[in-house]
């Protein structure tokens, strides 16, 4: 099982918050789905953009095993979903 450190940004009613969550899988769908349920918040994964290290990773992507913190940004409603 893999940690990963997650940095959530511009949220609505969360603003900017870090937390660390740990999965078998590293594919970004799997990840976001168990933030959302950890920090009980709605999200549609295809309004996020999601980057580690400077790169945009998808939803049907592995996290490369060199992330150590994946960044989440709403892309609609102007950064406040």
């Amino acid at each position: 099982m893999k940690c990963l450190a997650i940095k959530i940004v511009s949220f609505k009613n969360i603003g900017e918050k870090t937390l660390e969550i740990c999965s078998e899988s590293r594919e970004v769908s799997t990840i976001l789905n168990i933030i959302k349920k950890q920090i009980d918040i709605e999200m549609v994964q295809e309004e996020l953009m999601v980057v580690c290290d400077n790169k945009q990773l998808y939803l049907d992507e592995e996290v490369p095993e060199e992330c150590k913190v994946l960044m989440l940004f709403p892309l609609a409603l102007g950064g406040t979903i």
